[in-house]
């Protein structure tokens, strides 16, 4: 397979230099393998180092880990990981920064601690932001190319914090796998199974998203006493979809309850009049993480968007939206893509190199 997209590079892709399309190929064949798993990449080129580093949000020290390549450095990526548990300790989220480190990135893997709890809202716009601020300041950056590379829900707040905090002349690409658009559509989606922004209700939703999203927005706002209930009901229904919350709702205000009828709700009729119902100050913070309440038309950085055409989490529909929201913005549909895994047929390896070899096109000579 190696050898043959290759040599479709050579005649697909007119950008790309015969060399860099060969890289892509080695990047996506290390990006599939498993973690300890000898590639040709790996093969080819030296090790990357890998170090410990700090940047600061609102006053307090975070942690990142910092991947440069053996040689000198030809661009700079934040890269912003998803919703999950392990955070910047993911095998797979390190050994993308790794194979992007060795073939000459200079990779900045965050802990912006709210990805770590799993939680995501309107704060993480300025964790981003100071990130993608960090990276962009350090000695050398100056000289290279910048992009942002964020997986699933956090590929909203990684643009917003782009267009708002004067990083479009610095940021030079923004990559986003699996993002949604529309939040309130996406949101529709999680509950009810409808998907509003294709009009379709034939994709079901990943068992159990539904509180994972509660989860979230639980800590959004209201009282600590609000967010316990609110937690407390999400691990319940967690640990046995069919368990009884009654206690649980009768002891949230009436703007956590707002917040709790929309996402137990399951009725496609009845959405529009329980979000219409949700407190305001949930709207609100909403509303700045939903990129369809935007205008995209003077978006400056290239955008890259890789989604997977059955996403259960986030539904592919969301891409095409926003691809049509964003001048220029390219758009690869990935059928062996399940949200941000990995799972490529023999026709997606074509669609997933076309991908990779964007990524990689804006390193310096």
């Amino acid at each position: 397979m190696a050898p043959l997209l290759a040599l479709c590079a050579f005649f697909l892709i007119g950008c790309a230099s015969v060399e860099r399309s060969y890289q892509a190929n080695l990047f996506l064949h290390d990006i599939q393998a498993q973690p300890d798993d000898e590639t040709w990449l790996k093969r080819r080129t030296d090790d990357p180092s890998k170090e410990e580093i700090s940047f600061e949000i609102n006053d307090a020290e975070h942690q990142a880990l910092l991947y440069r390549p053996y040689d000198s450095a030809a661009g700079s990526i934040v890269l912003v990981p998803g919703l999950i548990e392990e955070g910047i300790n993911d095998q797979r989220l390190k050994g993308f920064a790794e194979s992007l480190a060795r073939l000459g990135y200079r990779v900045m893997l965050p802990n912006l601690a709210d990805t770590q709890d799993m939680r995501w809202g309107p704060e993480s716009i300025n964790r981003v932001s100071k990130a993608l601020s960090h990276m962009a300041n350090r000695d050398g950056s100056q000289q290279l190319p910048l992009g942002a590379v964020a997986m699933s829900a956090m590929g909203a707040p990684t643009l917003v914090a782009v267009a708002e905090d004067d990083f479009e002349s610095k940021v030079d690409f923004v990559a986003l796998v699996g993002s949604y658009y529309d939040l309130k559509a996406w949101v529709e989606y999680v509950t009810t199974g409808y998907d509003s922004v294709e009009g379709s209700d034939q994709l079901t939703p990943e068992d159990g998203l539904r509180w994972q999203l509660l989860k979230h927005v639980a800590h959004w706002q209201g009282s600590d006493e609000d967010r316990d209930w609110l937690s407390q009901m999400v691990q319940r229904r967690q640990a046995n979809p069919e368990a009884t919350i009654d206690v649980e709702l009768s002891a949230l205000s009436s703007e956590a309850a707002s917040v709790a009828e929309l996402m137990i709700n399951e009725k496609q009729e009845d959405f529009a009049r329980l979000y219409d119902e949700l407190a305001e100050n949930y709207r609100d913070s909403m509303a700045k993480l939903d990129l369809s309440e935007r205008d995209w038309d003077e978006f400056q950085p290239d955008l890259i968007l890789i989604h997977g055409t059955r996403d259960r989490i986030i539904p592919f529909s969301h891409s095409v939206a926003l691809s049509e929201a964003v001048p220029d913005a390219k758009l690869y549909r990935i059928t062996g893509l399940s949200h941000t895994e990995l799972d490529p047929g023999r026709f997606d390896s074509l669609r997933l190199w076309r991908a990779a070899a964007a990524i990689l096109d804006y390193r310096v000579e």
